[in-house]
């Protein structure tokens, strides 16, 4: 059980008979994870909408960045105790804290990433999820980085510079809060499954291409820089090598089979 965690527990523990009266909800059921959310440019923005779209695996490209942050929707299926009439407040809305993350490798083993580097850890956010009502659960989102920069940086490593490897990282993400009665509350597990590359989100347009040079290699001085596509350089979008030849060497230069 990690730092986070315990300091929870010590802190309803500490409050001896109010334990009984606050409790801890941990059924995985009233409090769950729908999805994550799919991130669109230009708005780019984390839509807490339970029709909308959601990504059923991610991709990091660590030749571009060492972190993958996910945006998950998660449902609170509390119904309302509150009470206008009595002057009652609403204590069934839930305050999303932190999120507690096990990354795996593609075999179900949690990785073990050297000094400094974690396969499971905590992290710290903020969320709101209004109470349910008569028909649907609330909803808010709430963004967790689920593969930290030791944890890319790790992954990086182990590819090399090599364009064709691949390796699969699966994280397994629980979120948890406490309802606005007082009622610290944790959701049951969702896993998404992350494929690490290097190099794989990068496109190469013939009209990017500088012909004149041999080998080619990516200008942004030869047509019109297109409009941004990716919300995350180097997360689940393709970006057009025109939009990081000045940052990256690797959206310069294609590479051998590209």
């Amino acid at each position: 059980m990690n730092f986070l965690r315990r300091s929870a527990i010590a802190a309803l523990l500490l409050g001896g008979s109010a334990l009984s009266a606050a409790g801890c909800a941990d059924n995985g059921s009233t409090l769950f994870i729908q999805g994550v959310i799919t991130l669109r440019a230009p708005e780019c923005v984390y839509k807490a909408d339970p029709g909308g779209t959601f990504l059923g695996s991610g991709t990091l490209d660590v030749a571009l960045r060492s972190t993958y942050t996910a945006g998950v929707l998660v449902g609170n299926q509390y119904q309302p105790r509150g009470d206008k009439e009595n002057l009652r407040t609403e204590t069934t809305r839930v305050l999303l804290k932190g999120a507690e993350i096990t990354l795996t490798d593609s075999q179900g083993k949690e990785i073990s990433c050297g000094e400094g580097c974690q396969g499971t850890f905590s992290v710290y956010g903020s969320g709101f999820a209004n109470s349910a009502d008569a028909r649907e659960p609330g909803y808010g989102p709430f963004i967790a980085e689920v593969i930290p920069r030791a944890v890319g940086e790790w992954a990086a490593a182990q590819l090399g510079a090599n364009r064709q490897a691949r390796r699969t990282l699966v994280a397994e993400i629980r979120v948890f809060g406490e309802t606005t009665g007082g009622q610290e509350i944790d959701s049951g597990a969702f896993t998404f499954p992350i494929e690490v590359c290097y190099g794989c989100l990068v496109s190469y347009p013939l009209a990017a291409m500088d012909l004149s040079v041999d080998p080619p290699t990516c200008s942004a001085s030869v047509r019109d820089t297109p409009a941004a596509s990716s919300c995350l350089l180097g997360q689940d979008t393709e970006v057009d090598c025109r939009l990081c030849s000045t940052s990256f060497a690797v959206c310069r230069e294609p590479g051998p089979g590209l």
